[in-house]
């Protein structure tokens, strides 16, 4: 078995043509190319080649931000023809944190992105429970079995929103309002809008054929949007916004769409991209991950991990981060891996 090692273009990675299309969106080149343009990310994959034609690999991303540079990966482990993978994945992650340490690439690795479900540990690192929904698209022959595997209320909303007129319209020439449906969702949430010259500059880097943009329509007035990142490995939904009181059934209806989309490309599967595992439901995550599970999805669990190298600097960065907020009165709550830790807490 060959040693893990590095590579910092993504055309140095085995049958790099040949696996584009079996991999996440996130490790595309056109990713990294737009993570270096929109926030200065530096990404390399690191790789372990098992025999000619099966291999492991992950991208890594680390930046510098004041006295401390971070890392963080961009994926899960991806698997290339390895059978039985479970336990060289494991062997892998720990083989990449050695390298990180020894080459010191960053202080510490922060919390990967909430698509990035990993099934093994690493010895020290702080983690919790997480998840995602995902609907399995090999399994599903046609439009009418993806229809009839969501649930009935579901079905109902769509058959509804068809005869009412709802209209269901796609591309870039609608990113506009797809944008300002989701940045009302995030201004509600208090949580940071999109900017559409972002988005523009993704689609040119990463080829429109890998981001898509939906609008639902009711009267020619915009009720729900959802942009998706796609390869043939998976279809992700990263953004979504609605207005305060879209047509009930304009969001369901857009999902299908959006799904029967991915079936036709002979998409590997759906994924709804994050679910807290049995969040409390009074909150508004219930909901959400309620809403997904409407639609014939598996919930696959995992864990979400995060590993300090550099005690003294993650110990100076976080106080000052809690600190500025204390000055802007505001609220620090920390990434997922603490909100969830602190939940369990105090249950």
């Amino acid at each position: 078995m060959k040693s893990t090692y590095i590579v910092n273009n993504f055309e140095d990675i085995p049958f790099s043509n040949e696996i584009k299309d079996k991999i996440p969106v996130f490790a595309l080149p056109g990713y990294a190319k737009f993570l270096e343009y929109q926030k200065g990310y530096k990404t390399i994959w690191f790789i372990k080649q098992l025999n000619s034609k099966s291999f492991l690999i992950i991208p890594f991303v680390y930046w510098k931000k004041f006295f401390v540079t971070k890392g963080m990966f961009l994926t899960s482990v991806i698997n290339i023809n390895v059978k039985e993978s479970l336990e060289k994945e494991s062997v892998f992650i720990d083989e990449v944190i050695k390298i990180i340490k020894e080459k010191q690439l960053c202080h510490w690795i922060q919390q990967p992105p909430n698509w990035a479900i990993f099934n093994y540990i690493p010895e020290d690192s702080v983690y919790c429970k997480f998840g995602t929904y995902r609907i399995y698209l090999q399994d599903i022959d046609n439009e009418e079995e993806l229809l009839q595997s969501f649930q009935s209320k579901n079905r109902q909303y769509i058959r509804k929103a068809i005869r009412e007129g709802i209209e269901i319209k796609k591309g870039k020439n609608y990113l506009t309002d797809a944008i300002n449906l989701i940045n009302k969702t995030a201004n509600d949430a208090n949580l940071e809008v999109l900017k559409k010259q972002e988005i523009d500059k993704l689609i040119q880097l990463l080829d429109e054929k890998h981001v898509s943009v939906y609008v639902s329509y009711m009267d020619s007035i915009p009720q729900t949007s959802l942009i998706s990142f796609s390869s043939r490995y998976a279809k992700y939904t990263i953004y979504a916004g609605a207005i305060d009181k879209p047509h009930k059934g304009a969001n369901p209806y857009l999902y299908f769409v959006a799904i029967k989309d991915a079936l036709i490309d002979k998409t590997i599967f759906f994924d709804f991209v994050g679910a807290r595992i049995n969040p409390d439901k009074e909150t508004k995550q219930y909901g959400i991950q309620k809403f997904k599970s409407h639609f014939g999805t598996n919930l696959i669990e995992g864990y979400l991990w995060k590993l300090v190298i550099n005690k003294s600097r993650y110990y100076i960065y976080t106080k000052a981060v809690k600190l500025y907020y204390a000055l802007t009165s505001r609220d620090f709550n920390g990434d997922i891996i603490d909100q969830e830790n602190k939940k369990e807490n105090y249950e």
